[in-house]
């Protein structure tokens, strides 16, 4: 039951990492500094493009899980494992770079960067830390590489 609570929980955080990213690039070509629009600019370009490569290894993950959810066992432990650990990463990256591109506007209550910050935090730890995700899916790695480095006798 864990598990499926986690896969629910991956969807909204990789949900979530999507409204950031959305906010911030209508933003950032909403803003304008120097003549042109603040999305044009390099740095921004590479942190909005990190922002949206995170989201899509969160989505894969995240589809991996769903397709696990019919399995027991391992599949459905290393997939939601892996859906928690990329999707908590994802929505982290995503709101704290919708603050950074909206800059002072971002850490104020007119924007609802704050709102996402909130919620990536506060979806981080439940259920469980993101550490306790990555502990999980490197000991069932571990116990996966022990079987195959010794095969039971039959």
């Amino acid at each position: 039951m864990l598990h499926h609570h986690a896969l629910f929980v991956a969807f909204e955080q990789l949900g979530g990492a999507e409204a950031a990213l959305d906010a911030a690039r209508r933003y950032s070509l909403q803003r304008y500094a120097f003549g042109r629009p603040i999305g044009s600019f390099q740095a921004l370009k590479h942190l909005m493009a990190d922002m949206l490569v995170s989201i899509e290894l969160a989505r894969a993950n995240c589809c991996f899980g769903a397709a696990a959810l019919g399995s027991d066992g391992d599949v459905l432990c290393e997939a939601a494992a892996v859906a928690r650990i990329s999707a908590t990463e994802a929505f982290r990256l995503c709101a704290s770079g919708s603050t950074q591109v909206h800059g002072a506007l971002g850490v104020t209550w007119e924007s609802d960067c704050h709102l996402y910050y909130r919620r990536a935090q506060a979806l981080a730890g439940s259920p469980g830390s993101l550490r306790s995700w990555k502990e999980r899916l490197v000991a069932l790695l571990r116990e996966r590489a022990a079987a195959r480095a010794c095969p039971s006798p039959t």
